[in-house]
Formats: C-alpha cells, structure tokens, sequence
C-alpha cells in the first residue's frame, strides 16, 4: 500500500493561496480599521470647531473666555478661579474676556463646560484642571474622550498667530482657540502618541494642505514626537506606529 509522503505542486499552490488570502484579509481589515479611526477623528474634529465658532456667533466670545458665563449658568459653588472639585457639574466661572483662550482661571477647561452648558457638545465637565497641574487634561473629566482609548481632546494655551515655534511646536498660525488631539501622558497634558505618521498625514491631507510645518493642523515635535515627522514638508509615512499627537487652529 503507498503512502504520500510530501504535498504535490498543485497543493502547495493552494496552500500558498489560502495563505495570501489570510494575510490580504488582515491588511485589509487593519486599512479598515485605520481609516474608520482617522474619519472619526476628522469628524470631531470638525465638529469641535463648528462648536466653537457657534458659541463664538451666538456669545460673541470665546468658550472659557466669556466675562458673564457665571449669569447664564450659576457660579461655581466651590470657589472661582481654581476650585479643585473634579466632579461634572454646569456651574462654572467667568473667563477674563480678552479674545484669547488662555490657562487664567482656568479658561482651557472652562471652554469644554460653557460648550456643554450651552449645547454645542454633549456630556459634562469640572471646568477645572486635574490633580497634576495647569494643563492636566483628565480624559472624560474635564475634556472629553475620543474614539481611541486613553485620547481625547483639549485646548493648548493661547499661541495665536505668527508663533515663533518651541522644542514642541513648529512656527505658524495658531489662532485664538488651538485643539489638541492627542493621549493622556500621565502627568500634565494630552500629548501622547496616538497616530501613526500615515494616519495623521490622512486627516492632515483631507483637512488642510498635508504638510505637518504648515497650516491649520500640525503635530506636535521634539522629545517623543521624533518619528511622527520627517521634515517640516513630509510626514514620516513609512514608519507605521503611533508617533503623532496633533495641534488644530480651530479659530482665526
């Protein structure tokens, strides 16, 4: 009786086929994936500046740096400008009203509220910085998540226009209102990598000019960041892991 010791020609081939089949299947699905994440990102995105300039048209100031926002929604019961309570809550405190969304008071935080308290984002918010600091975005608490676990959104400190650029930022058109996307870092900020280089060149590319030195959307560089960029012109889009926070000029 003969036995079949080896696979003939024809069934290696299906074999091999079956297995470039289970590999496309998977490149396919991590595209999938990867693109769902990025247009989620550029909706809220969108959305977070259509909200701003909404609150902007109807308040005719900026969210945080409103000098009244106490007359609409109560005063915070805890104590202006740097009650510690974390809990969500509508009452809030007034901004310094000077047409720049800044850490006095403390405005970055602030904004979220008076945008939910208003009605141009859902959920609810402290109003306040968290535990470690002026810049401390809790996910959830006093900025709200994104669709990617540990990330959300948060206002920076007023750049503005015409910034100089830093060890983190390159030069550019800030605007009065900047929105960070980015990953909580555990310590004082929402700057963690939460990007690839060609996903953050895809939002970069659908809602500006794709030149992270340049425009309304740029990512944050330095210590960190070093893989997210190649130049002040390209994206690093060979290297295919999380290395890209962004900064959004949200307002001019």
């Amino acid at each position: 009786m003969n036995s079949r010791s080896a696979f003939t020609l024809v069934e290696l081939a299906i074999v091999l086929t079956v297995i470039g089949l289970l590999i496309g299947g998977i490149m396919a699905g991590r595209a999938l994936l990867s693109n769902a994440g990025t247009s989620a990102v550029i909706s809220d995105i969108e959305k977070y500046s259509s909200a701003v300039n909404g609150f902007f048209t109807k308040y005719e100031v900026l969210p945080g740096d409103m000098k009244n926002a106490t007359d609409y929604w109560g005063t915070d019961s805890n104590g202006c400008p740097t009650s510690a309570v974390y809990t969500p809550r509508t009452d809030t405190c007034n901004g310094d009203g000077n047409g720049q969304l800044g850490n006095s008071n403390p405005e970055l935080f602030h904004a979220w509220q008076h945008l939910a308290n208003a009605g141009f984002v859902s959920g609810a918010f402290s109003g306040v910085t968290g535990a470690d600091g002026a810049t401390d975005a809790s996910v959830g608490e006093n900025v709200p998540p994104a669709r990617v676990e540990g990330a959300g959104f948060a206002f920076a400190p007023y750049l503005g226009n015409g910034y100089a650029g830093d060890a983190n930022r390159y030069a550019g058109d800030y605007g009065n209102a900047t929105l960070v996307y980015g990953g909580e870092d555990g310590t004082n900020s929402l700057t963690n990598n939460v990007l690839t280089p060609p996903e953050a060149w895809n939002i970069d590319t659908k809602l500006d000019n794709g030149l992270p030195g340049s425009g309304r959307i740029m990512p944050f560089i330095g210590a960190g960041h070093t893989n997210c960029a190649a130049s002040a012109t390209a994206y690093n889009i060979d290297y295919d892991s999380a290395a890209c926070a962004l900064l959004v000029n949200i307002t001019n």
